[in-house]
């Protein structure tokens, strides 16, 4: 079943997050297992939804992409992470 994530990085700045998406999908294709994905500003931080075909594609990308771009970076991850299932995904 498909999971939909919540992540918030507070004191997350606009060119943070541009500058990671750089990273990340350098060719802006979502990671595999990837089926959704916003970002934008929220008071005090960035805020990022995401909608993943399971929660481990959305762990295996963390642990093996995103971990490390946050470090080489020196930012930290999210401030929390809030998941749910998916019934209905339209694009």
């Amino acid at each position: 079943m498909a999971m939909a994530q919540l992540l918030e990085f507070h004191g997350g700045t606009e060119e943070q997050y541009h500058n990671l998406h750089l990273e990340v999908a350098p060719d802006g294709k979502l990671a595999p297992g990837a089926l959704f994905h916003i970002g934008g500003p929220i008071e005090n931080g960035w805020r990022v939804v995401n909608v993943w075909e399971t929660e481990t594609d959305a762990q295996t990308f963390f642990r093996e992409q995103l971990l490390g771009i946050l470090q080489k970076h020196g930012l930290q991850p999210p401030d929390s992470q809030t998941w749910w299932p998916v019934d209905n995904l339209m694009k």
